[in-house]
């Protein structure tokens, strides 16, 4: 008999819309780097990552989507470093 048994522990987190949050930033943000990134790690047009760093610096949430989890984490990382807050959900 074939076990049909489906382990629901495990989540592939490339099938997850996910939520990439940056909440505000430190003075000596980067915001060149900052837009530069977007483009490069999350495919958003040059425009559209320029508002998102306009937005953030007028202390607005700036709410980002991905599929690709793991795009969403290195993107956390490396904003962190250049002065902006994230997080994931």
């Amino acid at each position: 008999m074939q076990n049909n048994n489906t382990n629901h522990n495990s989540i592939n987190h490339n099938n997850i819309n996910n939520t990439i949050t940056m909440l505000g930033w430190q003075e000596g943000l980067e915001e060149i780097k900052l837009t530069l990134l977007q483009t490069s790690m999350l495919d958003i047009s040059l425009q559209d990552a320029k508002k998102n760093v306009e937005n953030l610096l007028k202390d607005n949430i700036v709410n980002i989507f991905t599929s690709d989890f793991n795009k969403a984490v290195n993107f956390t990382k490396q904003a962190k470093k250049i002065g902006a807050f994230c997080t994931i959900s």
